[in-house]
């Protein structure tokens, strides 16, 4: 059950931020900004840290979301979220994606091409989907029992750009 009544069929973390506008405009810039902004992560690989970050802490909202953007924006590579999903070490992905963890992991990524730039967001995207698996989770918040989610909102999610508010995605 839902810690919070829901409006409406929103799900995950769009209805709490709707009913609370005095935050809502702060956490979904921040968002925007690690997953949409300037970096030298392509918003695909965003997509598939906060789809692995989010189903390592079993937020199924939240990976569920995510996981529906990659496979939109993998396109006819969609089969590579599974695999991460199995075995993040096995995937077909870059070693750099797949090698910052440890300050080990970190070394190596920079030796296969990440910079400061991939290394800081990729960190600080696994912590904003930390942050925002516990705020889901916490709210026992609405999610869609479906394993997958519908076309339009894998649309919506995979094509916002950095000024998109929350509602709609419009």
């Amino acid at each position: 059950m839902a810690n919070m009544e829901p409006d409406d069929d929103e799900f995950g973390m769009i209805e709490p931020l709707i009913s609370h506008l005095e935050v809502e405009h702060h956490l979904i810039e921040f968002g925007q900004a690690l997953m949409r902004g300037p970096s030298s992560l392509t918003v695909t690989e965003r997509e598939l840290i906060a789809t692995y970050v989010s189903a390592a802490n079993q937020c199924p909202s939240c990976a569920k979301s995510h996981e529906a953007a990659a496979r939109q924006l993998l396109r006819d590579e969609w089969e590579l979220v599974s695999e991460i999903l199995e075995d993040v070490q096995t995937a077909r992905i870059s070693e750099r994606l797949s090698q910052v963890v440890t300050n080990e992991d970190v070394l190596r990524a920079r030796q296969a091409g990440a910079d400061d730039s991939a290394i800081h967001d990729t960190i600080l995207i696994a912590s904003m989907f930390c942050m925002f698996n516990r705020y889901v989770e916490g709210l026992a918040a609405w999610t869609p029992k479906e394993a997958v989610l519908s076309a339009q909102l894998a649309e919506r999610l995979a094509t916002r750009d950095r000024g998109s508010r929350l509602r709609g995605f419009a």
